[in-house]
């Protein structure tokens, strides 16, 4: 499943920390399932960054796709922020330990 979440007054590093909090609480938290293992769920984000040049929300729900498929292709339960760097993808990610990946 994919859900949008706009935190206004973030800035794009402080999401991306902010995302990775939240995908501690939610991997830490056991779900009772009726068996003797819980279930632990994690997720993948992509947190885009805004351009002046863009014209439609579109486009930035376009490149924080694309953050969120770079987490799921290298590791998954992982934040990354998209980060405009011309022709070139780079990507900054956070997993919940805080450990930084690029």
């Amino acid at each position: 499943e994919e859900f949008l979440l706009v935190c206004s007054g973030l800035r794009p590093e402080n999401a991306v920390h902010f995302g990775a909090k939240l995908l501690a609480i939610v991997s830490d938290a056991a779900i009772d399932i009726g068996s003797d293992d819980p279930l632990h769920i994690t997720f993948s984000a992509g947190v885009p960054f805004f351009s002046k040049e863009d014209s439609a929300m579109d486009e930035a729900i376009r490149r924080a796709d694309k953050a969120m498929f770079h987490a799921k292709k290298n590791g998954r339960a992982m934040v990354c922020r998209h980060v405009d760097a011309g022709n070139d993808d780079e990507y900054s990610c956070e997993k919940p330990s805080g450990s930084k990946t690029k």
